[in-house]
């Protein structure tokens, strides 16, 4: 099974905010509890983040979680 934390490390960790939630490792623990979409992370679609967003969403499928193909 998926752990937050294993989100947590490879998301931005910003604390923006911006999802909804008020920290990314809370954010990245809601994702594992399906509460909310990983695709709330505005920050995940920087091109900057694209390298770690590929690997995140690709381990995302891997466990069984919804992430749109697009992605």
């Amino acid at each position: 099974a998926l752990s937050g934390i294993q989100i947590f490390k490879m998301m931005p960790k910003k604390n923006c905010g911006e999802c909804g939630v008020p920290t990314c490792l809370a954010f990245a623990a809601q994702v594992t509890a399906e509460k909310i979409s990983i695709l709330a992370c505005a920050d995940l679609f920087l091109t900057e983040y694209q390298e770690k967003r590929d690997e995140l969403f690709a381990l995302l499928r891997a466990s069984g979680y919804a992430v749109p193909e697009l992605y």
